[in-house]
């Protein structure tokens, strides 16, 4: 058991010394890219016709479709505008939670206990009519962003009580009128609280439980998912019968700083190191998988994410030549049951 420790030890080190920086680097990255997936300052999802314009009739509101659509920004995918779900649900009440059938031509939302699984909570109505006025050009992507920016995030923060953890796993969501609703004068958009979208091939809506407001942002990944590198992009989950450069042992905690303040890179190798290399250990003493050499990763937090609350991480396993440069494996590490 000495001379386990003793490599554990050494390997550990060796980590930190020699690669520990580049791979941070990329890890970090995962969880960000969560969240810019489903746009933080982009609506993930739009309302086609779902509201009578501003100006209009009771009963355009009560017949128009609307569309759950899940177009912005991603990593690997973009999926395209007419991608929508239509359905007919009209109103979206502060605090509710609200689920749908997805990879589907039509559909219907449900106002779902938050305590289960859903895709969206709403946190509320605002319209946007003093800045695009009813002869307005529809906004362009950027332009929502710019809307998202200005009019969601606060209400979304004012409704967690605090700052959205920009690499957490909440995003910013917006039900906003597509084009055909625009035209008739519609205004009105509803903010909202999703968990991203997924990098899979269709993208889908992340599921989440439990309401947001309380609840932890820490963006960290069940033991078994596997991550590949992707460019400038960093590390994105994959399906692990795919090539991929990680996978997740598992998520810990860091402990509270003694000042109270967002901890510095060192401080946080010092403390998250051997509690992820515990997790790693059992792989680690198998030493190889698929003919890679298996060495221990973990996220660093984020100084905004700290300060949002954010204290837990995930703990990966990465995959090495013997020279330490990454490697792809498919199929999931396991190790044996004791």
């Amino acid at each position: 058991m000495g001379n386990r420790a003793a490599r554990l030890s050494r390997r550990l080190l060796r980590l930190r010394q020699l690669r520990a920086a580049e791979w941070r680097d990329h890890l970090t990255t995962i969880a960000i890219n969560a969240v810019l997936l489903g746009a933080v300052i982009y609506g993930l999802v739009a309302l086609h016709g779902d509201r009578a314009a501003d100006r209009g009739s009771d009963a355009a509101e009560q017949t128009a479709p609307a569309t759950i659509d899940p177009i912005g920004p991603s990593t690997t995918a973009s999926p395209s505008a007419d991608a929508g779900v239509e359905f007919l649900q009209q109103d979206y009440q502060p605090g509710r939670c609200y689920s749908w059938q997805q990879h589907v031509d039509s559909t219907s939302t449900q106002d779902v206990p938050c305590a289960g699984v859903h895709y969206f909570e709403a946190v509320g109505d605002t319209r946007i009519r003093p800045d695009h006025p009813s002869d307005g050009a529809y906004p362009t992507p950027e332009e929502w962003d710019a809307v998202t920016d200005k009019h969601c995030l606060p209400m979304i923060e004012k409704y967690l009580g605090g700052p959205l953890d920009p690499a957490g796993r909440f995003s910013a969501g917006l039900i906003r009128p597509q084009k055909p609703g625009w035209e008739i004068g519609q205004r009105t958009i509803t903010c909202g609280i999703t968990a991203g979208m997924t990098e899979f091939d269709p993208p889908a809506f992340r599921p989440f439980e439990g309401s947001a407001r309380g609840a932890d942002q820490s963006m960290t990944h069940t033991a078994g998912s596997c991550f590949r590198r992707a460019g400038d992009d960093g590390l994105v989950e994959a399906p692990c019968e795919l090539p991929h450069h990680a996978q997740s042992v598992g998520a810990v905690s860091a402990p509270e700083t003694p000042d109270g303040a967002a901890p510095s890179d060192t401080w946080l190798n010092e403390k998250l190191g051997p509690r992820c290399g515990d997790l790693a250990a059992p792989y680690l003493e198998i030493g190889r998988f698929d003919g890679a050499l298996v060495e221990p990763q973990w996220n660093l937090i984020a100084p905004e994410s700290w300060r949002a609350g954010s204290r837990r991480t995930t703990c990966f396993i990465g995959f090495a030549d013997e020279a330490g440069s990454p490697m792809t494996v498919t199929g999931v590490m396991t190790t044996p049951v004791v």
